[in-house]
């Protein structure tokens, strides 16, 4: 270790005295601007330079390769996604990637029985090209996706012939495609994107994102169907209801708000649910009504219902309580309700009435749901009509998993749960109170193997999130997972403005 005391040489960063810019009337010095230009060839000369140092320190840390090695082990487990209709005879699409693969691949089985084909392996790509989504045409026939170059976002949509493999000619509007629903007849889809080069002022390419409505062998453009014309910083993004009826359109102001309509698809028009940006809301169609999911007057949840004849008139059905409800998805006549309970997940049945049924008991502390674009985004999932309940799970020492919810048996059967080299049930997770300067009490995981001594002379992994209403709940990763093995301790400090416990200031205890 002593060679990791030695001086270092860190590349001197160039002062440029002339860079700034004036606001508001004040000149403002801005001497380092020229680092911007990530493009440049200073720029990149001075970024290998900071590389070659960063580098000379970790290669001579001792144990570095075996460390790697331990990551991987737990880095490389297979993945598996429920099961995905779509089509006649129970043809059914799936994501799956082997312990081997970087990427998911998207499967087709045509029936119940058939082996599984490959429709897109992006492990066959080039290493920087990315599948960011991929959504089958309710027949099955096609397969729209987004392909993206150096990261995930810029996506483009390309379409795919299943039967014949060619892409077709189509090449919808637009930049940063993504949030892709199609037609119930296949003719077309709807999904968002930004405006075409040269269509906004320089800037503001990244912005004034919109849904476009693209008919399958049509050219630009494509018809822009949701969107807002004054703020140039909102969001879009679209879902097609199961009955088919409706597209669920919503703007979001970041992740604080957004506003919701229904599109009528048989006559295109347009129905408020929650036309305020003064809320989160996520909306399903049920029947000749409507689930809201809202912290309108609730900064821990509730969930509303509404005719589809009064969409914006609201009648509370499961009421806020003591946890965040953060989300309520309704499968196989039942409503599955997902709680943070303090920083972990709880799952109550309701009774389409809203009546409680009963708790569906996890296999662990642990989380169901997780956090995209679009929000917080239910880890239970299945029809409405149909009696497939299907439960995804992860802890801070089980990788992502799937289980079957068995609603007769009250069991969770499992679907596929995932080798990393380590067995959960040698650790313990446990969750500890402190106060905060103000006295707030503030909650903390810590996670450990069940035999290590609790002396204080554990090395301690500390880490913690609050802000953007985005929640530190147990999740699992192969680092957290190498360092549990090396007989390491974990600590997630839930700090306050994550959500955890509600919109601040409603997690004042």
């Amino acid at each position: 270790m002593r060679n990791l005391d030695r001086p270092l040489a860190f590349p001197t960063a160039r002062r440029d005295p002339e860079s700034g810019y004036t606001l508001h009337g004040r000149r403002f010095d801005d001497p380092y601007a020229w680092m911007e230009r990530l493009e440049a060839p200073e720029t990149q000369a001075w970024i290998s330079a900071q590389e070659a140092v960063t580098h000379s320190v970790l290669r001579a840390v001792p144990g570095r390769d075996a460390l790697r090695d331990l990551v991987a082990r737990s880095a490389r487990y297979a993945r598996l996604s429920p099961p995905i209709p779509a089509g006649p005879h129970g043809r059914e699409f799936l994501w799956r990637a082997d312990a081997s693969d970087d990427k998911l691949k998207l499967m087709l089985r045509r029936h119940e029985g058939a082996p599984l084909e490959t429709v897109l392996d992006p492990n066959t790509w080039a290493s920087n090209e990315a599948l960011v989504f991929a959504v089958p045409s309710p027949d099955g026939a096609l397969v729209a996706f987004g392909k993206a170059v150096g990261s995930t976002h810029d996506a483009v949509i390309h379409v795919l012939d299943v039967e014949t493999g060619r892409l077709l000619p189509d090449r919808p509007r637009g930049t940063s495609h993504a949030s892709l629903a199609w037609r119930p007849d296949a003719s077309g889809f709807f999904y968002a994107a930004c405006p075409e080069p040269g269509e906004v002022p320089a800037g503001d390419e990244a912005h004034w994102n919109a849904i476009y409505e693209h008919r399958l062998g049509s050219g630009p453009p494509a018809r822009r169907v949701f969107g807002d014309d004054q703020v140039k910083e909102y969001w879009c993004s679209v879902k097609v209801s199961e009955c088919r009826r409706f597209a669920v359109l919503s703007k979001w102001d970041y992740v604080h708000a957004n506003a919701v309509y229904l599109l009528r698809l048989a006559d295109d028009v347009l129905l408020p649910v929650a036309p305020a940006l003064r809320s989160l809301n996520q909306v399903q169609v049920i029947g000749d009504s409507l689930l809201i999911h809202t912290d309108l007057d609730a900064p821990r949840g509730r969930l509303c219902v509404a005719s589809l004849t009064a969409p914006t008139e609201w009648r509370t059905l499961i009421p806020e309580g003591p946890d965040t409800l953060q989300t309520v998805a309704g499968v196989g006549g039942r409503l599955y309700a997902v709680s943070s309970h303090a920083a972990s997940h709880r799952v109550r049945i309701h009774a389409g009435d809203g009546t409680f049924l009963r708790d569906l008991v996890l296999p662990a502390l642990g989380s169901v749901n997780r956090n995209e674009g679009e929000g917080i985004v239910s880890g239970i999932s299945g029809p409405w009509r149909g009696d497939a309940v299907w439960v995804s799970f992860m802890s801070y020492v089980q990788a992502p998993s799937v289980y079957r919810y068995d609603y007769a048996a009250d069991r969770l059967v499992p679907y596929h749960v995932p080798d990393v080299g380590l067995d959960a049930s040698e650790y313990v997770t446990d969750q500890v109170w402190y106060e905060s300067l103000d006295g707030t009490r503030v909650s903390m995981f810590i996670i450990h193997r069940k035999d290590l001594p609790r002396d204080g002379r554990q090395p301690v992994r500390l880490s913690g999130y609050g802000g953007f209403n985005i929640s530190v709940e147990p999740r699992f990763t192969a680092l957290q997972a190498a360092w549990l093995k090396l007989g390491g301790v974990l600590a997630f400090a839930n700090v306050r403005g994550g959500g955890e416990y509600g919109r601040w200031p409603s997690c004042r205890r």
